[in-house]
């Protein structure tokens, strides 16, 4: 009586007959009842399991699901309808893994970050600084103000400190303290804390100060768009 082979979702891989084998169906050899000498096949079945089908070149009758070792770019790769898709290879030390793959993935501990291997180097993936140069860059959270509405503005942050914030929200006034920061307005906002300034070369003024130069011979807000106008 033949042996019948299901798949794990119930249909059927293989009919093999009593006393032969089928080495066509799948990348093992699947046995059929009273095949003689058959210890051999098992044991290297087992072994081909083992390995994930280690080999410079992939398993030529592989089934959805089936693991593959590419021996050529030591990854482990997965079966799809579409071919072998590799799989990412995520580790987590201190210091660099060793013979890494490109798409390798390492969580970095001494720096707390994520990093992906190109072939050449690893790149930062996420944060974008490091723990010593802490949180720095544009971070959108949310602000909520003394009436309990919530804010959505993005952060400028430089080594944990707030250095300017952008907000589309009218003028509020935030409910937890953020230094430099007394009142929230509409626009781009720069930290309040002495020493903090925009610079730069605006229609051929070169001062530090030249927004407070303008700013200080306006007589009003009309006359100062007057005089920017006629810059």
């Amino acid at each position: 009586m033949a042996t019948t082979i299901n798949k794990t979702n119930g249909s059927v891989l293989s009919t093999i007959n009593d006393g032969a084998i089928d080495a066509a169906t799948t990348d093992l050899t699947l046995i059929g009842k009273l095949y003689r000498n058959y210890g051999e096949l098992v044991n290297e079945n087992f072994v081909k399991l083992l390995e994930n089908f280690s080999n410079t070149s992939s398993p030529t009758t592989p089934i959805l699901g089936q693991l593959w070792y590419d021996s050529t770019n030591k990854s482990i790769k997965v079966y799809r309808s579409t071919g072998f898709v590799p799989l990412a290879v995520l580790s987590s030390s201190s210091s660099e893994p060793s013979s890494p793959s490109i798409a390798d993935l390492w969580w970095d501990t001494t720096d707390a970050q994520l990093k992906l291997y190109n072939g050449t180097s690893w790149l930062a993936v996420y944060p974008g600084y490091t723990t010593t140069q802490g949180i720095s860059g544009a971070i959108v959270e949310t602000i909520q103000d003394t009436l309990s509405a919530s804010h959505v503005v993005t952060k400028i942050y430089i080594s944990g400190t707030v250095v300017a914030i952008y907000s589309k929200d009218n003028e509020f006034i935030p409910s937890s303290t953020i230094t430099g920061f007394t009142t929230v307005k509409q626009g781009f906002n720069v930290s309040s804390t002495s020493g903090y300034q925009i610079h730069g070369d605006i229609a051929g003024y070169t001062s530090t100060s030249a927004l407070q130069t303008v700013v200080a011979a306006s007589a009003d807000f009309a006359d100062f768009q007057t005089r920017i106008a006629a810059l």
